[in-house]
């Protein structure tokens, strides 16, 4: 019997699980490199995108912050001196997380488990910055509903992950096509899971125009 997905080893990568599927050869295994995988981000736009959507969440001093694949944690420069703790099984991750940021946060080279729950503060934020759409459905939903355990009383969970829609720019979609994970969904398709877990969903979709790509965010409660 197989173990729920965030009790097994992650893929290498931005702190992608076992069951998460992915395709990591030819030019995919470049983003494994913490460095490149920044350099990609910010020419393609995303640190920007998720720049954005953290100064629109208004998110206080001192908030507790849970980053579920947090790679290279480079979102910490666009947050207020947080209690952040960082998951990622990229080892060159984590190193390089710890390199430029220090004491600003905590940060785990490990996978986040039903275990690690009982050892964390209960948060105001927990990210899943494009992390959903490289999982199924069915181990998704047991991922969420475990994070939704973690929340203080007015905390949710905000993910982003690239979206189908229809007459989306032909660069956007071609580019969302040919990303790593191989479950990007609809709208309709993102809301119907996350409703499965939480009462309140609000979501977003952006066309980036800086660089052309659609984006969906989701903020559960």
């Amino acid at each position: 019997k197989s173990l729920p997905f965030w009790e097994c080893q992650f893929e290498s990568g931005r702190g992608h699980h076992k069951f998460m599927s992915e395709k990591n050869k030819n030019i995919y295994s470049f983003l494994l490199n913490s460095y490149f995988y920044n350099f990609l981000q910010s020419i393609l736009g995303a640190t920007n995108f998720r720049k954005k959507f953290i100064k629109d969440l208004n998110i206080k001093k001192n908030a507790k912050i849970l980053d579920i694949g947090s790679g290279t944690s480079i979102i910490l420069k666009f947050l207020n001196e947080p209690t952040y703790y960082g998951y990622d099984v990229n080892s060159n991750n984590i190193d390089y997380a710890k390199k430029k940021f220090g004491d600003k946060g905590i940060f785990y080279n490990k996978p986040f488990t039903k275990e690690e729950v009982t050892k964390l503060p209960k948060f105001d934020y927990i990210f899943l910055f494009g992390f959903i759409h490289h999982v199924n459905d069915e181990e998704i939903l047991k991922l969420l509903k475990l994070l939704k355990t973690c929340l203080s009383k007015d905390g949710c969970v905000c993910s982003i992950d690239g979206v189908i829609e229809k007459n989306q720019n032909p660069i956007a979609k071609f580019l969302i096509l040919k990303d790593r994970g191989k479950f990007v969904r609809t709208k309709e398709s993102y809301i119907k899971i996350a409703k499965k877990i939480f009462s309140k969903v609000d979501t977003s979709i952006i066309h980036w125009k800086l660089f052309p790509y659609t984006y969906m965010t989701m903020i559960m409660k």
